[in-house]
C-alpha cells in the first residue's frame, strides 16, 4: 500500500514518525519537575543539622511550633569583625521566637562562645542549645550573662 504526498506529510505532522537524517521531536511533558538536588547540594550544612530539620518538621506538623526557618540571618553582629550566625529560628504558636544553635556530641570552646556572647547582647531573644549525644536531642538555655 502506498500513501499519497497529502497522507505522508499529515503522518510526519503528528510526531510519530520522522523522515531518515531529521532530529528526533520528542513530545514537551505536560508537568515540568523542578530539578531535585544533588546529595553534594544538600542546604545543611551537617547531618545533625539535616536530622534536627527533620525533627522540626515533625514537631510543626504536631502544631508544637508554627513555623522554623534554616540559617535565617547571616552576620548577627557581635564585635568588629565578628559575627554570629544562628542554626535555626522556630516560631512558636504563642509568638514567642528562639534561635536553636545544633551541635554534635562534642562542642568546641570557640563554637560556644558566640553562641553564648549573642545571648548575652541580646537578652530579648532566648537562644537554645540543641545537642545530639547519646542517641538523643538534649536541649539547653544559653544564659544570657
Amino acid at each position: 500500500m502506498r500513501m499519497s504526498e497529502e497522507q505522508y506529510a499529515a503522518l510526519l505532522k503528528q510526531g510519530n514518525v520522522r523522515e531518515v537524517g531529521m532530529p528526533a521531536v520528542r513530545p514537551t511533558p505536560s508537568v515540568v519537575l523542578p530539578p531535585q538536588p544533588e546529595p553534594s547540594q544538600d542546604r545543611y550544612r551537617s547531618k545533625t543539622e539535616r536530622a534536627y530539620a527533620a525533627l522540626l518538621t515533625m514537631r510543626q506538623h504536631a502544631g508544637e511550633i508554627r513555623q522554623w526557618w534554616y540559617e535565617p540571618m547571616k552576620g548577627c553582629y557581635l564585635a568588629p569583625k565578628t559575627s554570629y550566625s544562628p542554626d535555626f529560628l522556630l516560631w512558636y504558636p504563642d509568638n514567642h521566637l528562639e534561635f536553636h544553635e545544633v551541635k554534635g556530641p562534642h562542642i568546641w570552646p570557640a563554637d560556644w562562645l558566640k553562641a553564648k556572647q549573642a545571648a548575652a547582647l541580646y537578652p530579648c531573644f532566648i537562644f537554645i542549645l540543641a545537642q545530639w549525644k547519646e542517641h538523643a536531642w538534649h536541649w539547653k538555655r544559653i544564659p544570657a550573662v
